[in-house]
This record gives structure tokens, C-alpha cells and sequence, in this order.
């Protein structure tokens, strides 16, 4: 038996530009990518904690060390440059691994560092 898990959860991301050129995706520093163990094109589910609006895209790669979190234009009903939202991915894990099984969850400041 296998259970869908939290693999990674980025907390408190700004936005900070909308791509009306992409049509679908969620563009994040590449960085943040990397510590949260994100693919890209990986399933996330995107929420914004204010009004509780989830969403499904995928990760696209922005520069890394640049802070981007870039709405596609598809995504522009979850928020606007300056609003906050939070992105998490799952996992299938088998039943007997589930003790071993820790998320990774990054809490990032206003200029989307990791702070915790």
C-alpha cells in the first residue's frame, strides 16, 4: 500500500511578476528550486493563504539567486506581484517508509530567501 505524502512545501512566496507571455506555469528561482527538491515541469499545488484559492500548475526554472516567482498568465487569478501564496508537491510512499519519510518545508522572507 502506498500513501500520498507532503514532499515539499515553499512557504510564504511573493510574487513578483506575471509572464502574460506563458501561458501556463509557475516560474521560481531556480535556487529555491534546488533546496526544495523541485523539478521542473513537477505537479505543484499552488495556494494563496488569504483566500484560500488552490490551483494546480507545474515548476519552470527562473534564474537562480534571483528571488523570481513569476505567475504565467494563467495563473494571474491565484495573485498579483506583492501577494503571497505557497506551492507544495506529493509523494507516493510505500506504508513501511512512511517513518522515514520527512517533507522539506522552506519559509522564505519578503525577497524570497530562505529563512527557515
Amino acid at each position: 500500500m502506498q500513501r500520498l505524502l507532503l514532499k515539499s512545501l515553499l512557504i510564504d512566496l511573493n510574487i513578483t511578476a506575471i509572464n502574460s507571455e506563458q501561458a501556463e506555469g509557475l516560474f521560481i528561482d531556480a535556487q529555491l528550486l534546488d533546496m526544495a527538491d523541485i523539478a521542473e515541469y513537477e505537479q505543484l499545488e499552488i495556494s494563496h493563504p488569504l483566500t484560500n484559492m488552490r490551483v494546480k500548475s507545474f515548476a519552470l526554472r527562473a534564474s537562480a539567486g534571483s528571488g523570481a516567482v513569476i505567475l504565467s498568465d494563467g495563473l494571474r487569478t491565484i495573485g498579483s506581484p506583492g501577494s503571497k501564496i505557497s506551492v507544495a508537491t506529493y509523494c507516493l510512499i510505500a506504508h513501511n517508509n512512511i517513518t522515514h519519510h520527512w517533507p522539506r518545508m522552506l519559509k522564505v522572507n519578503e525577497y524570497n530567501q530562505i529563512i527557515s
